[in-house]
């Protein structure tokens, strides 16, 4: 909170600089919003300048929406604030003793931290650390400790009826490979199939080798709706073919969609286990570590600054949803939903932001609930420029023209880092872009209506105006859009700005 504190007095600086915000939208945005058959009410945009010069905008900013996945940069920024880019989180593995002379432990006891992510490999690393420690066999259960977080499980069905997606699980306290397991397909035309690749095994649970190739199909935007997964008595089969023109792809899916992460995280650790060469014949299950057990060793996260650039580049809903409970970890009993909102909104409201209309439900974006302004976004984004982590916070937004879902966007490259969004109704966008003259300017635009899947390009349009350095020499045309900016018509800083976020 100290931090946010002192940062807030350079964010009413930045409104400062911004001068009056226009109340009006560039041509070129209105005449792309008006191609994608909306009304301008449903565009939300605000945009800050950063720097000297510039002109700010607040289009329709003060409207709390839905903002979908740009949600993600409120909850990134806050555990950066929270935690530091360096912070890391650690898995211990315990045991009532020692192994034995036979190498055998009565049991095992995992304390998961709450890292938003478990890779695989560096499990599979701890459990070879553990054999190269003596223990051969694992005579009792293996109970992971999950009280990091008090919250219930998520329901992966109750968003879209989808819970074998990935983006539908919720926050785990081991996440161990999040659930997941990716597949990557190579397409063979001389056997007329794709050869299927499990990133690893599951005991118990049977994946196909192969799948018939479709060489006359397109490539869908989603290699789910090509082929459609059926998991059912430990077997996994895809109905359907490969279209060749997908050339090698990476498909991912929740094999226990309806289970509880015990399932999953017992069949990975059975077979790591059996790799490693150890023997165990007992169960996972959920439980607290009794007293008086043995550290045997311990397992680090990624960095907090790695991990988020997961989180945003990838756009990972459950390491985003695990990041926002951990604002609260220090709750005793663990960490709730109810906490972490507090802790959220509080921290805003330490950098002078009004949070009225503000809902951050899971932290994610992926949710009806959740409601924020443009101008809320585009203030927090001010906030996380001047901070002392802003290096490792830019660096987690994709890159205009190179990575991430910016790749393929009509953006000049290089010019913009933006975290996109959608939902159903729901389209966005919200970071950073430096003009042709130099100056970076923090933004949001949300297009919020039933047309929304058309308007990416009235977004694209309302990115490249700032980059273009247009708004770089423009004088405010209305001297009461100031007041939307945070700052009078003479030029002096309101004592709360008021900028919010719209989706």
């Amino acid at each position: 909170m100290k931090l946010l504190q002192k940062v807030s007095a350079l964010i009413l600086l930045s409104l400062a600089l911004a001068g009056a915000a226009a109340e009006e939208l560039p041509a070129e945005v209105r005449a792309a919003v008006q191609r994608a058959g909306l009304s301008p009410e449903e565009f939300h945009a605000a945009a800050v300048p950063l720097g000297p010069g510039g002109s700010g905008l607040g289009w329709n900013d003060r409207q709390p929406v839905p903002p979908a996945s740009v949600f993600k940069i409120l909850t990134t920024a806050a555990a950066l604030d929270r935690y530091g880019p360096a912070a890391s989180w650690k898995t211990v593995f315990y045991a009532p003793s020692g192994p034995d002379s036979r190498g055998s432990v009565g049991a095992l006891y995992i304390r998961a931290s709450g890292a938003p992510w478990l890779p695989v490999p560096a499990f599979r690393e701890a459990l070879l650390k553990l054999r190269r420690l003596g223990v051969r066999s694992i005579d009792g259960p293996v109970v992971v400790d999950r009280s990091v977080f008090a919250e219930p499980p998520v329901d992966p069905s109750a968003f879209d009826g989808r819970p074998d997606r990935p983006y539908n699980q919720g926050p785990d306290a081991l996440a161990l490979a999040l659930q997941s397991l990716s597949f990557t397909f190579v397409p063979d035309a001389a056997s007329g199939q794709a050869r299927v690749i499990a990133d690893f095994s599951l005991a118990g649970y049977s994946t196909p080798a192969a799948v018939a190739l479709d060489a006359d199909a397109p490539c869908p935007s989603n290699i789910g709706t090509a082929l459609r997964p059926r998991s059912a008595g430990g077997e996994l089969r895809f109905e359907g073919s490969y279209p060749a023109a997908c050339g090698t792809q990476v498909w991912s899916m929740v094999p226990f969609p309806e289970a509880s992460a015990d399932r999953f995280d017992e069949a990975l650790f059975r077979s790591l286990w059996s790799e490693a060469g150890g023997s165990w014949t007992g169960r996972l299950s959920t439980g607290r570590i009794p007293e008086g057990q043995r550290e045997l060793l311990s397992l680090s996260s990624e960095s907090l600054a790695d991990l988020i650039k997961a989180t945003n580049k990838g756009s990972i809903n459950p390491m985003a949803r695990s990041l926002f409970l951990l604002l609260s970890a220090d709750e005793p009993g663990g960490a709730t939903l109810r906490a972490s909102r507090q802790r959220l909104l509080g921290r805003l409201e330490g950098l002078g932001i009004d949070t009225a209309g503000l809902v951050p439900d899971n932290g994610s974006g992926l949710s009806r609930r959740t409601r924020a302004s443009a101008r809320q976004i585009a203030l927090a984004l001010a906030a996380a420029y001047r901070s002392p982590w802003e290096p490792e916070f830019l660096s987690s937004l994709p890159i205009a023209g190179l990575d991430g879902t910016m790749r393929r966007r009509p953006v000049p490259a290089g010019t913009a880092r933006i975290k996109t969004g959608y939902l159903s109704g729901v389209r966005s966008a919200a970071g950073y872009v430096r003009s042709r003259g130099g100056i970076p300017y923090a933004l949001c635009a949300v297009i919020d209506s039933p047309r929304a899947a058309a308007g990416k390009p009235a977004i694209d349009a309302f990115l490249a105006y700032f980059a273009s350095g247009r708004a770089d020499q423009e004088a405010p045309r209305f001297s009461a859009a100031a007041s939307a900016s945070g700052v009078s018509s003479s030029g002096s800083t309101s004592t709360r700005p008021s900028l919010e976020i719209t989706r």
